[in-house]
């Protein structure tokens, strides 16, 4: 089952916080920029893996509470609207997430869209739709859509 929620994913104090990372080891764009800021010792840990490939899950542990999990998604990253995210890779990092961290509260925010590329109606919902039949997760839109219920 999914819940939805609105707002800043890294208000979140407690379970596992998910996002999207390139294996070419930058971590300085979108919400990895946000929780290199907040938690710097999560981009200590993403430098720290040697060998990054896609569908790979880096944690760090960033309170005794909250853990960011690192879905290695991107094989390469970039600024000009192309397509960089692999839903292949984001599905497997986040059911090794779900499996791995059943127990706590997983967050999931708009991975493989804005800078990945995909689009969040066409790629990301619908694969979201599936693993929410097996998983119960939630998922962190950044603000309500025009049109949204309450």
């Amino acid at each position: 089952m999914i819940q939805i929620k609105y707002g800043n994913i890294l208000s979140e104090t407690e379970g596992v916080i998910c996002h999207g990372v390139n294996c070419k080891n930058k971590f300085g764009s979108g919400l990895a920029k946000q929780i290199a800021q907040k938690y710097p010792t999560a981009k200590e840990d993403y430098h720290s893996v040697e060998n990054k490939i896609l569908g790979q899950v880096k944690f760090s542990k960033v309170t005794p509470l909250l853990e960011i999990a690192h879905c290695f998604t991107q094989e390469e990253y970039g600024y000009d609207s192309r397509k960089y995210a692999d839903l292949n890779a984001i599905t497997v990092c986040l059911t090794k997430v779900l499996e791995q961290r059943r127990l706590y509260t997983v967050f999931v925010p708009l991975i493989g869209c804005g800078l990945g590329g995909l689009s969040f109606e066409r790629d990301l919902c619908p694969m979201l739709n599936i693993l929410g039949n097996t998983y119960n997760f939630t998922f962190y839109c950044p603000r309500k859509q025009h049109g949204e219920g309450q």
